[in-house]
């Protein structure tokens, strides 16, 4: 339409309404193009599988509930020193910063790490790179796990044996 009414048989049949008719729609599809290509994901989300590194799940208290390791030559980190480590950490920040916002993310060179709260346990997932796609599979991942054991977690007496079911949630969600 816009094009074609910018031809000289469109303009004296239909007069120069048509003209700016035509330039309003020509800006229109370009802005909605650019808004378009604007909200397009980036090349690294596509890749997304191959930069995580580690997730664990820690009940509140800061006692590793499962680890999964994503690399094909596992890094095998203490997941007692790493979960204790992270209640460390998110406690010493909301203490210094005096924030009641929850610790999000540490960022470290070309390491993240990506927090997500439960209501019965914190999520942490090591990754390469800060992508909206793993952020969004962790919050699916902490959402269906909490739903799964719901019960355990409400009087749970230390037993992690029981959550080694989690591998196939991991499945399910990550891979």
């Amino acid at each position: 339409m816009g094009i074609l009414a910018t031809t000289k048989v469109a303009m004296d049949i239909l007069g120069i309404d048509i003209q700016l008719m035509a330039d309003f729609l020509k800006i229109g599809g370009l802005v909605i193009a650019i808004i378009g290509l604007y909200n397009l994901p980036s090349f690294g989300e596509f890749d997304w599988k191959e930069k995580i590194k580690d997730l664990f799940v820690i009940n509140h208290d800061g006692v590793s509930l499962y680890h999964h390791s994503f690399s094909e030559v596992p890094s095998s980190p203490d997941q007692d020193l790493v979960a204790g480590g992270v209640i460390g950490i998110k406690t010493l920040l909301a203490e210094m910063t005096a924030s009641p916002q929850k610790l999000q993310v540490i960022d470290h060179q070309d390491v993240k790490i990506f927090f997500e709260y439960g209501r019965f346990v914190i999520c942490a997932i090591i990754c390469q790179e800060e992508l909206k796609t793993i952020r969004f599979k962790l919050q699916e991942f902490i959402t269906e796990f909490e739903a799964l054991y719901s019960e355990i977690l409400q009087s749970w007496k230390g037993d992690v044996g029981i959550f080694q079911p989690t591998k196939f949630l991991i499945n399910k969600v990550f891979i």
